[in-house]
């Protein structure tokens, strides 16, 4: 991992990671759950795809949450006319040992034929750790910001910015948290950037 301006470029997807500090990214449903340490939330990413329809899941060490046995997972997002759509979906327990990828649709699938959501650009992610009889373990959430074509990058609330030094063209972002330990177990709550050309892109947070 290579660290830039407090900005770190990780893997393939590359990831730059701003680490903030704070509570974290943990939500409390009507029932008590508790905060979970830093070390035992899975660090979780969205990267946009090529043509920007989808967004690919991934949640590394998905069984790190003491006595998960299912995760759920719900993607929520606003779409060009304003209305709520959404994607979810359940992990089972024997999925849960390693790393979990999905991909997910803005939009809708029938039959082969696919019909996308325009204009997408936030939205919500998140994540429901359940034990064997249902009882929810944990809870995390995020918001998340898809860009493109643009010469800044934002979070969804625009406190975080990041002026890209050569924007490019047609290469989509997202703007997120992600939970848990990043790749070089940096001891904080991360804010990263995923893009989807899986390099890196040079520019410093404003």
């Amino acid at each position: 991992m290579i660290f830039i301006l407090g900005i770190a470029v990780a893997g393939s997807v590359a990831a730059f990671t701003l680490l903030r500090g704070g509570g974290g990214s943990v939500a409390v449903e009507d029932e008590k759950v508790p905060e979970l340490p830093l070390s035992q939330r899975p660090f979780t990413s969205l990267t946009p795809m090529e043509d920007g329809h989808f967004l690919r899941l991934r949640i590394e060490n998905a069984g790190i949450v003491p006595g998960a046995a299912t995760l759920d997972y719900q993607l929520l997002y606003q779409t060009q006319d304003g209305t709520q759509q959404g994607v979810q979906g359940t992990i089972k327990e024997e999925d849960l040992r390693g790393s979990v990828e999905r991909e997910l649709l803005l939009g809708t699938e029938s039959s082969g034929t696919f019909r996308y959501d325009e204009g997408v650009e936030t939205g919500s992610l998140t994540l429901w750790f359940r034990g064997p009889g249902g009882k929810l373990k944990a809870k995390l959430a995020t918001d998340f910001h898809l860009q493109v074509d643009v010469d800044e990058l934002s979070s969804a609330d625009g406190g975080f910015v990041y002026a890209l030094d050569d924007p490019p063209s047609g290469v989509y972002f997202v703007v997120m948290e992600t939970f848990g330990t990043g790749p070089e177990n940096v001891e904080s709550t991360n804010f990263a950037i995923f893009s989807s050309d899986g390099a890196s892109h040079a520019g410093k947070v404003i």
